[in-house]
């Protein structure tokens, strides 16, 4: 009779290239089912493989089909550096045949995993960043290695393991009308320290988890490297399942634990009696309740990161921001976890509250796609490229399905896009409906679009679209330039 596992003894027994089952404190050689490679993929497939003896660089991929390489963090590229460092990764993409990239992509590598449904129950997937633990969320075991580990990996396809030692955190109480993933996992790591699960597996469980969306969960699982775990696991319901199901028809096995596996230790919560909590300078277990962070002066607040940067973190801000302003002095920064966020939120609020058609949501695409040209032509990118990158984005946002209410004044009271110049402004509104117009839609579109925003955001245009220039000045430059690019909307219309 066998013995009974966690999740985690359980996930490398069925990894173990040794066909046989494993208990914590063991070592092991396990498959790996994904390779998650971000911004760096350059030093495991080209620099490190140099200086391994590859004179041409990596000369293989175990499987193009399982290595993830996804270019996030600095997109646009921030300098010349960055963007000749981006222009190698795509050549050794193609070189090598690796078959998922997604290329300078606006987000961050761990939620685009999640969105395109590359990290799946039951499987093992490392990256290179310490934040791949997030995948926990959806029953995966995922962990962040070093850059030498995944030069190993990309090459064979496996890797060692010890397997961790697993802490049960049961989560009871009754979730709230808004996200407290944050606060519990504060609160935690503030009672017990923020090495409470150093170099073990958490495993998430209680009554208030079937309660906690995805977003919460990846929350949870994200955090775990805070507190030093190697994996932080959900056990996957039909929540889950349903998440998943929606964006791959790849099959899955998912994870479970015995009734009476062992564990190191087991920390219960109960987050009805749970304060909200701050984590002040400099360190994520220095926690202690809001009432006494009370009174401090702040000069930046930031909605975003691989934790914290997705739909209902953004909604819940919009929903405290309704009728209210932004301090005087206090830069608000949202910054959505993923292009797929991005449009979810947009698609919520903008779409609702202005009623905006297709065409005027073109317009808005083609502004933003237009402040990254900018950068983009660092790396020498046509405006083909732009003008398709405008088709492709439109499309996916037209195609997007309905999602939750409440982001009624997001328009109006919240920063999706930091500020630009008056200069790049009017470039990016120039552009902006000449790319809409190659796209196949009314670049006059714009026009009313900016009287629709005018009439919700007051007495000045809304905050999140970078508003220099005047109402009037803007209006009568898009005017004229609506006009001249006319003759293209009517081409792509033919």
């Amino acid at each position: 009779m066998s013995l009974p596992q966690t999740m985690a003894e359980k996930l490398l027994s069925r990894r173990n290239l040794a066909g046989k089952p494993v208990r914590a404190g063991e070592f092991v050689e396990a498959r790996i089912d994904g390779a998650m490679c971000h911004y760096h993929a350059a030093e495991p497939m080209r620099d490190m493989a140099l200086e391994a003896g590859f004179k041409d660089g990596l000369p293989r991929v175990w499987d193009p089909d399982r290595v993830y390489v996804l270019l996030d963090h600095h997109q646009p590229a921030l300098s010349q550096k960055l963007a000749d460092e981006n222009a190698l990764v795509r050549k050794e993409v193609d070189r090598l045949g690796i078959r998922c990239f997604h290329d300078a992509e606006p987000g961050i590598a761990h939620q685009m995993m999640l969105d395109y449904g590359l990290a799946r129950p039951g499987e093992l997937i490392v990256g290179n960043d310490s934040h791949t633990v997030g995948y926990g969320s959806v029953n995966a075991g995922a962990t962040g290695i070093t850059r030498a580990d995944m030069l190993y990996v990309l090459l064979f396809g496996e890797l060692w393991f010890q397997v961790p030692e697993s802490v049960k955190v049961v989560l009871n109480g009754h979730q709230p009308g808004y996200p407290i993933a944050k606060d519990i996992m504060l609160f935690l790591a503030g009672r017990h320290g923020d090495d409470f699960a150093q170099g073990k597996s958490i495993e998430y469980s209680g009554s208030l988890v079937p309660q906690l969306s995805i977003d919460s969960r990846t929350c949870l699982s994200t955090h775990g490297v805070e507190v030093g775990a190697k994996f932080a696991l959900f056990e996957a319901d039909e929540a889950t399942h349903r998440y998943v199901k929606a964006r791959t028809d790849t099959p899955y096995e998912p994870l479970a634990p015995d009734a009476d596996a062992a564990y190191a230790a087991e920390i219960r919560l109960n987050v009805d009696e749970m304060p909200f909590v701050v984590a002040k300078p400099h360190q994520f277990g220095n926690v202690a309740p809001v009432d006494e962070a009370k009174g401090t002066r702040i000069h930046q607040a930031q909605i975003g990161s691989c934790a914290n940067g997705r739909f209902e973190d953004i909604e819940i801000a919009a929903r405290m921001l309704q009728g209210r302003k932004v301090a005087k002095g206090v830069r608000f920064i949202i910054s959505p976890a993923s292009q797929q966020v991005y449009l979810q939120c947009l698609k919520a609020g903008l779409i609702e509250k202005l009623n905006a058609t297709d065409d005027e949501i073109a317009a808005v695409m083609g502004h933003e796609i237009s402040h990254a040209l900018r950068e983009h032509a660092r790396e020498r990118i046509s405006r083909q490229m732009v003008t398709q990158t405008a088709v492709g984005i439109a499309g996916a946002l037209f195609g997007i399905g309905d999602v939750g209410q409440g982001l009624g004044n997001m328009v109006a009271d919240v920063t999706l896009n930091l500020p630009n110049s008056r200069t790049h402004e009017v470039e990016a509104d120039r552009m902006g409906v000449e790319l809409a117009a190659r796209a196949g839609y009314d670049p006059r579109a714009a026009i009313a679009l900016w009287n629709k925003m005018r009439r919700a955001g007051g007495s000045q245009p809304p905050q999140w679209l970078s508003t220099h220039p005047s109402h009037e000045t803007r209006v009568r430059d898009l005017e004229v330039y609506a006009q001249r690019v006319m003759p293209l909307y009517e081409a792509a219309k033919q």
